[in-house]
Parts: C-alpha cells; sequence; structure tokens
C-alpha cells in the first residue's frame, strides 16, 4: 500500500538513461504511467481488465521512440539500434514480438482474448464502483478499530499523494493487521463473502493471508522489511454492497 512517486523515478530514469516499466494491474484508467513518464507499461489483464478471474493473459504498451535523441539510441540499448532502424517510432513493439513471442510463444489463445475484451467493455463502471467502496470500507473499519492500511487514511504516509498524484484511486487492494496469525486464520474462516484465493482485482471480494501463502518462502528479515506480519490479510474489494462487506468484516474480527 505503498504509493510511488512515479514523476520523481521517471525522471531519475530519464537523467540516468534507463528505461522504466510500470505495472499498472492495479491502476488501470486511475494512473496513466506513459503521461507520467514511463517507458513501458505492463498489465497482467487477468485481473481488473478481465475482472471476474475466467481467463489468463497480460499485455504491454509501448511509447513511441523519440526523434533525435532518446535514451533507446545510446550503446546501453545496443541492442535497438537494428529494430530502431527498421520500425522507427514504433521499434518497441517489433522488438518485444521478436525477443518474446517468437522465442517463448507467448500469445494469448483465442478464447481467454475474447473473454478479456468483453471483461474490457466494463472497466470504466467497475472500477469508480470499487475505488468507491475501497474508501468506504477501509475508513469504516479503521473507525471500528480495526488496524486497516490503506492511503485513504489520514494516518497513511502516502495520504497526500494519494489525494493528488491517485486521486483516481490506487485500485481494489486494502490489508488488515489482525495482530497473530491465529487471529488472521479465524478471520478469514468466519467471514461468508469474501473468497479466500491469490487474485486480485476480481468482481468478487477476495482475501489471503500474505505469510503462509505469497511471503511463505521468504525469511524473517524479508518479511520484517516487506511489512509481511503474521497477522496480515490482503484484501480485494468487489463488487458487492460496501455496508454488507463492513457487517461481514466487523462479524469476522470478533
Amino acid at each position: 500500500m505503498r504509493l510511488p512517486d512515479i514523476k520523481a523515478i521517471a525522471s531519475i530514469a530519464n537523467k540516468e538513461g534507463v528505461a522504466l516499466i510500470v505495472d499498472n494491474t492495479i491502476t488501470p484508467l486511475s494512473i496513466s504511467p506513459l503521461k507520467l513518464g514511463a517507458d513501458i507499461v505492463v498489465y497482467s489483464t487477468t485481473k481488473l481488465i478481465a475482472g471476474n478471474a475466467s481467463a489468463l493473459g497480460g499485455c504491454a504498451v509501448f511509447r513511441a521512440i523519440n526523434d533525435g535523441e532518446d535514451k533507446f539510441k545510446t550503446s546501453r540499448y545496443e541492442f535497438m539500434k537494428k529494430p530502431i532502424k527498421g520500425a522507427g517510432k514504433m521499434a518497441l513493439i517489433p522488438n518485444a514480438k521478436k525477443r518474446a513471442l517468437r522465442d517463448l510463444g507467448m500469445s494469448a489463445n483465442a478464447n481467454a482474448s475474447y473473454q478479456t475484451l468483453l471483461g474490457l467493455e466494463t472497466l470504466a463502471l467497475r472500477l469508480p464502483r470499487i475505488v468507491q467502496s475501497v474508501e468506504i470500507i477501509a475508513k469504516s473499519l479503521s473507525k471500528h478499530g480495526l488496524n486497516i492500511n490503506h492511503p485513504c487514511l489520514d494516518s497513511h504516509p502516502h495520504h497526500e499523494r494519494y489525494k493528488t498524484d491517485f486521486s483516481q484511486g490506487c485500485g481494489t487492494l486494502f490489508t488488515i493487521d489482525m495482530g497473530s496469525k491465529e487471529k488472521a486464520y479465524n478471520f478469514i474462516n468466519k467471514t461468508k463473502l469474501a473468497t479466500i484465493t491469490a487474485n486480485i482485482g476480481d468482481s468478487r471480494t477476495l482475501a489471503l493471508h500474505m505469510a503462509s501463502t505469497i511471503y511463505r518462502d521468504f525469511d524473517t528479515d524479508t518479511r520484517k522489511f516487506l511489512g509481511i506480519t503474521d497477522g496480515l490479510i490482503r484484501i480485494s474489494i468487489g463488487l458487492e454492497n460496501p455496508q454488507d462487506i463492513i457487517d461481514d468484516f466487523l462479524n469476522a474480527a470478533e
């Protein structure tokens, strides 16, 4: 739940002549990384874009190569010289196709593509509702004494950046720290609305105990550095009525 200063990072990347790639999976429509200085933006379309865990997929969006000087024309990116000469402004696209699609076969199947496009049609309707619900739920649960981590809260260190750079929201996620693994398990077992799964950005509300799943193989020091406590639960809010989620979570937390 930390919010990066993408403009500042892009400024450093441009100064040093290195490519900036931003994973915008959880903030499509909310954030436009290319406008903030990114060179390449990647998405797991399985998440918010598809919206219902029906199709595996991903995509990459590339900026145009600049006329004249460009970081991709420097010696650091010598391997790009031939593609740029042949494809000009759109050189990053054929380069990606050559190095990934040709060599690794990373192309989506037709049915997954169809399902992803169906989800994309409703993204502009789903995302604002979810972002609004996240704020309502996070603030309400926090007021009821739960340890909630989300930038919409005044206590969050990136609250001011949330109000400016992330004024359209920062996706579907927030976390609850129950204080111990036992209390976290009890919460997950008692909740009736949340589905226990490692996915995020679904139309359904999802929950996952982080230390025993995604971060299970991380050592203690690394978990501490990343803020992964024994009681941490990641929540991905869906399209359900926010008050129903609040009531369910408060009951599960008792």
